[in-house]
C-alpha cells in the first residue's frame, strides 16, 4: 500500500516538472543541379528547407582540391538558420585534382591550378551561377521556384574560395583593382584568407566596400604554398568599413570543414570550433542578410565570447 501511495507522490511530482522538449528536427532538403549555360561544365550542391517565402541566398567557393561535400555541416546549419546555400563544385580546381591520383603528383597538379586564369574560371562558375539562380526563381518547374531572396546574397569560401569571394567584394589581384567585384554579393564570409604578397598590395583592398568576415586560425598554415599563419592577420588591419575577424586559438587550415586529408598528420578539429564557426556565421548572416539590428548589435559585443574559449579572438570594426 505505501508502495502504491509512494509511486502516486512520484507521479504527481513528475507532472508539476517542467517539460523539456527535444530540439525541433528541421528538415533540410539537399539536392545536386547542374548549370546548362555556364562556360564550363558546373555542378552545384543546394542545401535548403523549402517554405513559401523566398530566403536569403548564400553562395560558397571551395578550396583547391575540394568539394562541395567538404563542407556540409556548415551549410546545414546556414540552412537550418533560414538561408539557402548554393555550393559551386569548380571543376578545374575541385577534388579531381588529387583522387585517384598518385600522390607524388598532387603537388605539381595544385601548383598549376592555383592560377590567375583559374581564379577568372571561378568568378565565370559564380557568375553563370547568380545567372541561373534567377531562371530557376522564375521558372515554376524548378525546384527553387519562388525560394530565392536574390535582392540579398551573400559569398563564401575556403582558402582559394575565400580569395574567389575576396575579389568577388572588391578586393583587387595585386595589379589589377576590384577586376571582378560584383555587386550582387551583399556580404562575404572568408575562410582561411587569401593575403596579396604581390603588386600594388596597398591599394588591393582599398574598393572592399562591403561587410567581410575573416575566419582563420593560429594554425592556419599551407606549407606547399609557403602560406603561414600570421600572414592572414594582415588583412583585417588594412580594411576599411565593417568587418569582424575570429582566430581561433589552435585551428588549422582543414578546421573549417568536414574533411581532413587520410595522410594529413593534423589534429581532428576541436568541438568548440565548429560551433563557435557555425554561431558567428549564422549571426553575421542574419545580421547582412536578413538585416537583423539585434544579430548586427551581437556581432559588435563580447557577448560572442560566449562561443569562444581560452585565447580565441574576436574583434570589429
Amino acid at each position: 500500500m505505501r508502495f502504491i501511495q509512494g509511486l502516486r507522490l512520484v507521479l504527481m511530482v513528475a507532472c508539476l516538472l517542467p517539460v523539456h522538449a527535444e530540439p525541433a528536427v528541421i528538415d533540410i532538403t539537399s539536392f545536386p543541379l547542374m548549370l546548362p549555360d555556364a562556360p564550363r561544365a558546373t555542378e552545384v550542391t543546394v542545401h535548403m528547407t523549402p517554405t513559401s517565402q523566398p530566403k536569403p541566398v548564400i553562395v560558397f567557393s571551395h578550396g583547391l582540391g575540394g568539394s562541395p561535400h567538404h563542407f556540409r555541416s556548415l551549410s546545414h546549419a546556414w540552412a537550418a538558420a533560414g538561408f539557402v546555400v548554393v555550393l559551386v563544385r569548380h571543376s578545374g580546381s575541385d577534388d579531381t585534382l588529387w583522387f585517384d591520383k598518385p600522390r607524388w603528383r598532387w603537388p605539381r597538379h595544385f601548383r598549376l591550378a592555383a592560377s590567375e586564369n583559374e581564379l577568372r574560371w571561378r568568378v565565370n562558375d559564380i557568375v553563370a551561377t547568380l545567372h541561373q539562380l534567377s531562371v530557376w526563381q522564375d521558372d515554376e518547374h524548378s525546384r527553387l521556384y519562388g525560394q530565392l531572396d536574390l535582392a540579398n546574397i551573400g559569398i563564401a569560401g575556403h582558402s582559394f574560395g575565400a580569395l574567389t569571394a575576396q575579389v568577388m567584394t572588391g578586393q583587387g589581384t595585386g595589379y589589377d583593382k576590384a577586376a571582378y567585384s560584383d555587386s550582387r554579393f551583399k556580404a562575404a564570409l572568408l575562410l582561411s584568407p587569401h593575403y596579396v604578397k604581390r603588386g600594388h598590395r596597398e591599394n588591393s583592398y582599398t574598393q572592399v566596400d562591403r561587410p567581410w568576415l575573416i575566419m582563420t586560425g593560429s594554425e592556419d598554415d599551407v606549407p606547399l604554398f609557403g602560406t603561414q599563419a600570421h600572414e592572414r592577420l594582415r588583412l583585417f588591419p588594412l580594411l576599411q568599413g565593417e568587418h569582424f575577424e575570429l582566430v581561433l586559438d589552435g585551428a588549422h587550415h582543414f578546421s573549417f570543414s568536414d574533411f581532413t586529408p587520410s595522410h594529413h598528420t593534423l589534429k581532428r578539429r576541436l568541438a568548440h570550433h565548429q560551433n563557435a564557426i557555425e554561431k558567428i556565421s549564422v549571426q553575421y548572416w542574419h545580421a547582412y542578410l536578413s538585416h537583423s539590428p539585434a544579430a548586427k548589435q551581437r556581432l559588435r559585443s563580447e557577448s560572442v565570447r560566449e562561443w569562444l574559449k581560452g585565447s580565441d579572438r574576436w574583434q570589429w570594426k
